[in-house]
């Protein structure tokens, strides 16, 4: 078990793609700052600048536009990342190396756990490395509650990691897993709006559809963490994350461990 956990590990941090996919959002992240920056004198109303339309409330005054950014594309990035995880476990499937993984002395409950440590464990570094990034070279405060963003992202790996799993098992080939869940996490992104200054004070079916959505609770949690509150005013958002990782790990062990899953 072990073994397959570092191999996944040392596979993952080679993977051109992985490498690709967190520089583009560091790339991305600084993009945001910048464009926000320009406009962190404003309280409140709107400013044009060309096409650009940048819009701060001025309840939010004391809340730096590129923190709600910085929140929104980590989040964004953890349940992206998430399909590292598909990609890992489908295509070995269809290759047919959990054929043969099967015939050794690990049961498959265990090479399914497995792989959900070791894409977890790719996930939450990254993601700690994207938040050390933001301080760093950004400035982004991400709280005085340290643990209350380490609880909240583990949460966040967690459901990611499981609901991967979840569509890899469901799905036949390695293709379609990765397709639907990539999709699934585009419609989250868009439903959530974790870049829209609007988003908190919605109300009537956008807000409604936003607590459907993985990304807002993860999202919203940070930015109450950010906000100087305590991590007992995040309790709902991490309680929602583990349950919907529960009840997601319990869909891929329920079809992982059928006879044909490798077929």
């Amino acid at each position: 078990m072990l073994n397959i956990i570092n191999k996944n590990l040392k596979n993952d941090l080679r993977s051109p793609v992985n490498i690709l996919v967190i520089i583009v959002f560091m790339l991305e992240l600084l993009g945001m700052n910048i464009i926000s920056e320009q406009f962190s004198g404003v309280s409140t109303g709107a400013v044009r600048s060309g096409f650009v339309e940048t819009i701060v409330l001025g309840k939010f005054a004391s809340f730096k536009t590129s923190q709600g950014y910085a929140a929104g594309l980590v989040s964004i990035f953890i349940l992206f990342m998430g399909g590292i995880g598909v990609g890992k476990l489908a295509t070995e499937r269809d290759e047919n190396t959990l054929m043969r993984m099967y015939s050794g002395p690990v049961s498959k409950v265990k090479i399914l756990v497995s792989y959900i440590i070791s894409t977890g464990i790719f996930i939450m570094c990254t993601g700690f490395l994207l938040m050390v990034f933001c301080k760093i070279v950004m400035g982004i405060e991400w709280g005085n509650s340290i643990t209350g963003i380490i609880l909240l992202t583990l949460s966040g790996v967690f459901v990611s990691v499981c609901m991967a799993f979840a569509f890899c098992a469901f799905f036949k080939t390695s293709k379609t897993a990765i397709g639907v869940f990539s999709m699934v996490v585009v419609v989250m992104s868009f439903f959530s709006a974790p870049f829209d200054p609007y988003r908190i004070g919605r109300t009537g079916i956008s807000a409604i559809m936003q607590k459907f959505t993985l990304n807002h609770w993860l999202h919203s949690g940070y930015v109450d963490i950010m906000s100087g509150k305590s991590c007992i005013s995040i309790v709902p958002n991490i309680l929602v994350l583990l349950i919907t990782g529960i009840v997601m790990l319990c869909v891929a062990l329920y079809f992982f461990r059928k006879e044909n899953f490798y077929e």
